[in-house]
């Protein structure tokens, strides 16, 4: 892994340096160069069984990292190359970092490291492609959306890269941007050879062959309203398709249902106060996204197609004060996935994520996830909070209340009803202080209180989670 990394920031170094040596001989390209190093410290507690003193030991501590290294190049006026390499893993998990005593030397290896090293980024961007308003970037790129509802970067952890095409057009008052992104491609089945093969016995013959590619297409109208309290909407439709089926028992893990198709169809509204003069343009702020579902997954032992639905909500609404360089907020709102209430019947509810950032949709402690799979019931909650910029953003805090619950508080299993109960309340703290604008600290914790609805009820150990950070973030471009 770290050969890796090595040879790709020698590549890097390497082809960053030949517009360097070229460019008064040239005299076209700009390069540059962007990275990151983020370390944080995490500690654990009560995350795999809500006790404290029990027989399962569920106290971790542990650094995770993420670095990268990427460069830039303005090949031409409307050309532009951009590639990056990343490594993420956790600290401590180097195997023996002594050279061995043998001849040659060699460096040890430790097989269970969780570190990866990775393209993370390569694409090139077309500009004014087709006319002057048309932009296209292929291959390998970050694709965000609104707050990552839809299409996430999952910034906190190690970001989220598409491969395939954007295309961008660019009007006076609004945009439309269309996808189209392939996230595994791969072939299913095997060439068998012998005289299996009717026609032409010898040669090769193909066996559950087919496609199981996971692929998204789509497209988003991107609105622009207003001139002093400026606010943006946003319009979408995707087709997203997973070619894997299920797996028969006794292969894990065992499930039936495969090949999920299904398209998205949404909407968001939202206005976002960043500074003080936003706050003065308006004290207001708001999100509120709108997303249902439809299609069907099929069935692997008898091929039969299952209907699937899904809906989600998000939404919140802050007030925002202060003075000088200081802005202030407090807010309220709920996200709510559906459920499904019936088990019994030809059809599959329950919202299904296409790639959402999860960090802090549902708390920091970041205990459910985007889809929570404890049962079919689906998940409310509710938030209110607190934030803080002081000093034009040097210093920010911020607090929050959750309330998390079910969507469906009954579910018919077809042996019986069974009645779910509340998951719990969480309170969120957390703090950053950006050193300079390259570099930041930060601090936070977050305590989960689970309720009946996570530990089962009846006596069951219902001591809270915890979830400690402390972080070093730091940035070049």
């Amino acid at each position: 892994m770290r050969k890796m990394l090595l040879l790709a920031v020698l590549a890097v170094l390497v082809l960053a340096s030949l517009p360097v040596a070229q460019a008064e001989e040239m005299g076209t390209g700009k390069w540059t160069f962007n990275g990151q190093l983020r370390t944080r410290e995490e500690h654990l507690e009560n995350y795999a069984d809500f006790d404290n003193n029990g027989a399962t030991t569920d106290l971790v501590d542990f650094m995770p990292y993420r670095a990268n290294i990427g460069v830039h190049g303005q090949l031409a006026n409307n050309v532009s190359l951009a590639f990056s390499f990343q490594s993420f893993g956790a600290w401590g998990f180097n195997g023996d970092p002594r050279q061995s005593s043998s001849f040659p030397p060699n460096q040890q290896s430790f097989t269970t490291s969780p570190e990866s090293s990775t393209l993370y980024q390569g694409n090139v961007v077309l500009d004014k492609f087709i006319g002057d308003s048309f932009k296209l970037t292929a291959g390998r790129q970050e694709h965000m959306e609104g707050t990552g509802l839809i299409f996430g970067n999952e910034e906190f952890y190690n970001g989220t890269v598409y491969d395939g095409f954007d295309g961008e057009w660019k009007f006076k008052k609004w945009e439309l941007t269309g996808v189209a992104f392939i996230i595994n491609e791969q072939f299913g089945g095997g060439l068998v050879n012998g005289p299996l093969n009717p026609v032409t016995p010898g040669l090769p013959v193909c066996t559950n062959c087919g496609s199981e590619d996971t692929r998204v297409w789509g497209a988003t109208g991107h609105l622009h309203f207003g001139k002093k309290m400026k606010s943006d909407l946003d319009v979408y439709a995707y087709d997203a398709y997973d070619g894997v089926a299920g797996n028969p028992a006794p292969v894990p893990p065992a499930t039936t249902l495969g090949k999920p198709h299904f398209q998205t169809y949404g909407g968001h509204w939202s206005r976002v106060v960043k500074t003080q003069a936003d706050a003065k343009a308006g004290h207001l702020d708001w999100n509120l996204e709108i997303a249902v579902q439809s299609g069907d997954i099929t069935d692997s032992t008898n091929n039969n197609q299952i209907n699937t639905s899904g809906a989600i909500i998000d939404g919140s609404v802050g007030w925002n004060f202060g003075g000088g360089k200081t802005v202030q907020r407090v807010y309220i709102g709920a996200t709510r996935e559906s459920g499904d209430d019936d088990l019994t019947n030809n059809k599959v509810d329950g919202w299904t994520d296409l790639f959402m950032s999860v960090h802090g949709r549902f708390g920091a402690a970041d205990f459910f996830g985007s889809n929570f799979s404890a049962h079919a019931a689906g998940i409310t909650a509710w938030k209110a909070g607190y934030t803080a910029s002081l000093k034009d953003g040097k210093h920010t805090f911020g607090a929050a209340l959750w309330s998390f619950m079910p969507t469906e508080d009954s579910i018919d299993t077809g042996a019986g009803t069974v009645k779910v109960e509340d998951y719990g309340t969480e309170i969120d703290l957390g703090y950053k202080y950006r050193y300079t604008d390259n570099v930041t600290f930060g601090a936070g914790i977050a305590q989960l209180s689970p309720d009946d609805g996570l530990t089962g009820g009846s006596g069951a150990p219902d001591d809270a989670v915890l979830r400690a950070v402390g972080v070093l973030d730091v940035k070049f471009k």
